[in-house]
């Protein structure tokens, strides 16, 4: 039921997002404008080969509108119809990267701050890089989610996919960091991801090593847990290799080398005015306003949700823990009542024994020089027992007054 229902809010959102974007694309036709001059640099740049490198956001921006107006020619309202589709598709993206990775509830919050954003909705009707950038934020954050779940699942195996997987995204973000600061942000969220996954992941091997040897364990640990240096490592290469890689396009460009085109880079971060390396200040300060309240509510009912799973289970093994001494008492009851019925038979058994001993050792007599002799039931015949008999007549009767006893 609750898969349902997600899956129904979920598509809600979808609809929301799409038809807000197209409702007031259609709404506001014929105000489109182009305050900051790229339309216009775009333009004039089919013609030159002349790059606008304000900043590194600025030039690749550029360079992919004149690749859009070279194919739908110079018109401004493809490009606000190309705004509106970035806008839509990185809204998505990052709904769906903030359920990956910090829960369903971040997923929403997040998404509903930023479907109602004004200053997000003026990006439509004005040639502004922030919805090109987002969306490559996005995409980052949708691949960090999707590498984080296949890990969930199947184990986070040392393995030259996952090295590669890591390797992209620091590549990517090396980018994204030359182009705008917010690259920054995708460093802290994937820092703070792969940490919390690489918790996760032990954990679960630890409850695995309660049901396991410690050999067990250790080779659990050794395959499926990549090792946090390592991952720091492969991350911190590919972000160099992205941002080197970047630097020296810029440098043949310009003709300057690769440290002062590095200090141009930096060079940008020291004078913070309305727009920041060509992006509103006060939209990404409101983006990351709402990823960050996002990001916690998520954490926050994430942490309650496992925090209810673990008490459930808890109770579950106490549960059955609490069964599983009822019934040992009930089998050490009835073990003792065995052995109580055992005892009084073997008594019963003992007296009989003793009274039969008994019964033999007084039929048995013992000789002066220790002889046992039995004694037999009626050994020789006996006399019959005399019996006295009283007679009822007079011998004086029977005789004439002389016998031969008198003298």
């Amino acid at each position: 039921m609750e898969k349902k229902v997600d899956r129904l809010l979920a598509a809600f959102y979808m609809l929301l997002a799409v038809g807000s974007r197209i409702a007031y694309f259609m709404v506001n036709t014929g105000s489109f404008s182009d305050p900051y001059g790229y339309y216009a640099h775009s333009v004039i740049k089919q013609g030159s080969r002349e790059p606008m490198l304000t900043s590194g956001l600025a030039y690749a921006y550029t360079q992919n509108l004149s690749k859009l107006l070279g194919f739908s020619g110079n018109r401004l309202d493809a490009v606000m119809v190309y705004q509106t589709v970035l806008q839509v598709l990185w809204i998505l993206l990052l709904f769906f990267s903030m359920r990956l990775l910090f829960g369903k509830a971040a997923g929403y919050v997040s998404g509903l701050l930023i479907l109602g954003s004004p200053f997000l909705l003026k990006t439509l009707i004005t040639v502004t890089p922030e919805n090109y950038l987002m969306l490559r934020i996005a995409v980052l954050m949708f691949l960090l989610g999707i590498f984080i779940r296949k890990t969930e699942k199947s184990g986070w195996h040392r393995s030259s996919l996952c090295e590669l997987c890591l390797m992209v995204l620091g590549f990517g973000t090396g980018v994204v960091i030359t182009w705008n600061f917010l690259g920054f942000v995708i460093v802290l969220i994937t820092a703070y991801v792969l940490a919390c996954n690489k918790r996760s992941l032990k954990q679960g091997l630890w409850e695995e090593r309660r049901e396991a040897e410690e050999k067990h364990y250790k080779k659990l640990e050794k395959y499926q847990l990549m090792p946090v240096g390592s991952q720091l490592m492969i991350l911190t290469v590919g972000t160099l290799i992205g941002m080197y890689a970047t630097l020296m396009k810029y440098t043949g460009l310009t003709g300057i080398s690769v440290g002062e085109q590095f200090l141009w880079w930096t060079a940008q971060y020291q004078s913070i005015q309305e727009r920041l390396q060509d992006v509103s200040v006060v939209t990404t300060a409101y983006l990351g306003g709402s990823l960050l309240l996002g990001t916690v509510l998520g954490l926050v009912i994430k942490s309650i949700h496992s925090r209810r799973q673990w008490e459930a289970l808890y109770s579950d093994v106490e549960v059955a823990e609490d069964e599983k001494i009822l019934k040992d008492s009930k089998k050490d009851s009835k073990t003792e009542e065995t052995k109580t019925e055992e005892t009084e038979t073997t008594i019963i058994e003992t007296e009989k024994a003793e009274t039969v001993i008994a019964e033999t050792v007084q039929n048995v007599v013992v000789t002066e020089d220790g002889r046992q002799v039995k004694l037999l039931d009626n050994p020789l015949p006996v006399p019959k027992r005399h019996i006295k008999r009283e007679m009822e007549f007079d011998l004086n009767d029977f005789s004439d007054g002389k016998d031969d006893f008198d003298i």
